[in-house]
């Protein structure tokens, strides 16, 4: 009767095996921390890549959505209330971005090739702010359709401040130091200059804004990530 025949890995194959598991459970909780206190509250998440991020949710029925090779370094999420929703497109890259979306129903969207940097994006009041697909916004811009405390009239009582949605469509940049309002509506192609603040404003697509309040300087223009 011929051996039995057993086979073994070899101590490297299993050191290496054991080395990148390791290294992918390194890897995990280097790159994210969360934390969720509430009721039926979702992390979609399928290949993104995260390093030093933190989430926290606060509430129920929220759901945070991360699109498919999306990358962010040093990000903070804050998402407190009922029915909230984040989603962060496939393939967009963000560093020290903070996002927070709060109260009941606000959508906070950011599409597919968007790429931010130091940048504050706060959704609020049961509103929604939608970001378009290959957009860029810069170090210091603020986004905000809310301002996040109530003013009243004094003799009627009637809100001033009621919060307001945001639409930057496609290809949009936002420049360094921006601040982008309640009520505004960028078209596509549009470019907002540093340190330009705008307001319950529509601009036409491919314009130029600039200035605080924004104005329009130059129209029919287009602009490339690439320095050419």
């Amino acid at each position: 009767m011929p051996p039995l025949a057993v086979s073994f890995p070899s101590p490297s194959e299993e050191g290496l095996r054991h080395s990148e598991t390791l290294a992918r459970l390194y890897s995990f909780l280097k790159g994210f921390h969360s934390r969720m206190k509430g009721r039926d509250n979702r992390l979609v998440r399928s290949n993104s890549i995260l390093r030093r991020c933190t989430l926290s949710i606060e509430g129920n029925h929220c759901e945070v959505t991360l699109g498919r090779k999306a990358r962010l370094w040093d990000c903070s999420i804050s998402v407190v209330g009922q029915d909230c929703r984040l989603v962060i497109g496939d393939h967009c890259a963000l560093r020290g971005v903070r996002l927070v979306i709060e109260d009941s129903g606000t959508l906070l969207s950011i599409g597919a090739h968007t790429t931010m940097t130091k940048a504050t994006v706060v959704a609020q009041e049961g509103g929604c702010i939608r970001i378009g697909e290959d957009c860029m916004v810069s170090q210091e811009a603020v986004i905000r359709n809310s301002d996040g405390h109530s003013l009243f009239d004094g003799a009627s009582g009637q809100r001033l401040n009621p919060a307001m949605d945001i639409d930057i469509e496609r290809h949009c940049w936002v420049g360094i130091g921006a601040l982008i309002l309640g009520g505004t509506r960028l078209e596509e192609g549009c470019v907002v200059g540093a340190g330009a603040l705008v307001k319950r404003n529509r601009i036409p697509g491919a314009s130029v804004v600039v200035g605080r309040p924004a104005r329009i300087t130059r129209r029919n223009v287009l602009w490339s990530r690439e320095r050419l």
